[in-house]
């Protein structure tokens, strides 16, 4: 029997958006900051014991069910190599305002300074197109970006990275430590590795 997964929306994220989640969902409309729809989650929000873990018709968490037969959720090559570890996180995002420049750890650094098993690589499939803020255009030292930073000089910051339009059917990849920032009204799709760690640049406002 397929059963079709509730909506899982964590709120009080750090921006604004949801209300196209919603109308795609045929939901009522959410709260202010609930941007994203975390599908079929067996991660939870940074620091949280349950928080943005999916839940089953029956109340079972995801992710327990996964932990109790990897070989049936996942296929007996993947448990055969990974386990119970799903490597992946799937969201929707939409983007209700500019969401801050920030970067995403790699594995190696997640490991040593935060003791999580992932970075956070992500790729986005975009559903509504907009602008987004990708990558550096020169290079900047150590002390121009901390100086910025101390600042909070925003438009600064962003006057570091490509501004790229985005239209429907676009698949941006944007490994950990490239700076990014996807723009107002943007609608996505994001697969992601299965973390919740986020290196905010950007906090004024």
């Amino acid at each position: 029997m397929i059963e079709r997964l509730p909506s899982n929306r964590p709120p009080e994220r750090f921006y604004r958006g949801g209300a196209r989640i919603s109308a795609f969902r045929g939901e009522p409309s959410a709260a202010e900051f609930e941007p994203e729809d975390w599908i079929g989650s067996t991660t939870t929000i940074f620091g949280e014991a349950d928080l943005g873990l999916t839940r089953l018709a029956d109340g079972t968490l995801l992710r327990d069910a996964v932990s109790s037969d990897p070989g049936y959720w996942l296929g007996r090559e993947h448990a055969a190599r990974w386990g119970s570890d799903v490597r992946l996180l799937v969201k929707l995002l939409d983007a209700g305002q500019r969401l801050p420049v920030h970067a995403h750890p790699d594995d190696a650094f997640a490991a040593r300074q935060l003791g999580h098993g992932h970075g956070k690589a992500e790729a986005w499939y975009i559903l509504q197109g907009g602008t987004v803020h990708l990558g550096l255009t020169r290079d900047v030292s150590e002390a121009e970006l901390a100086s910025l930073v101390e600042a909070q000089d925003v438009e600064a910051l962003l006057g570091l990275l490509h501004e790229v339009d985005v239209a429907p059917g676009d698949v941006v990849w944007v490994p950990p430590g490239v700076l990014h920032a996807i723009g107002a009204g943007v609608l996505l799709l994001e697969l992601q590795q299965p973390e919740d760690l986020s290196i905010l640049l950007e906090w004024r406002d």
